[in-house]
């Protein structure tokens, strides 16, 4: 059997900084917006707290980079969270932690 995706079916959405992203689990991406590369796909158990301290440890530059993100299913737990990660960084060619 097929294991669910931790996140709902859909595109991702859109924000150019961590105050318009919700305090809910999810998995996120940095996305440059010159080139529409993925610079680095994670999971959180908070998104905007997370790209706040991506922000303040200057990982992500609002100015270069929008975050593409998607809150968790609610059923979804941390292996699936983190298991979604593994499966977005491969999809978007960015290698990240998991390599190959």
């Amino acid at each position: 059997m097929k294991d669910k995706s931790s996140i709902p079916p859909g595109r991702m959405k859109h924000a150019d900084s961590h105050a318009e992203l919700p305090r809910e689990p999810g998995l996120y991406r940095h996305v440059d917006r010159a080139t529409g590369r993925v610079d680095y796909v994670g999971q959180t158990q908070d998104l905007r707290q997370r790209t706040y301290q991506h922000t303040r440890d200057g990982k992500f530059d609002p100015a270069r980079q929008r975050v593409e993100y998607s809150g968790a299913r609610s059923d979804a737990t941390r292996d699936d969270l983190c298991r979604g990660e593994k499966v977005h960084s491969r999809f978007a060619h960015f290698e990240g932690c998991f390599p190959g």
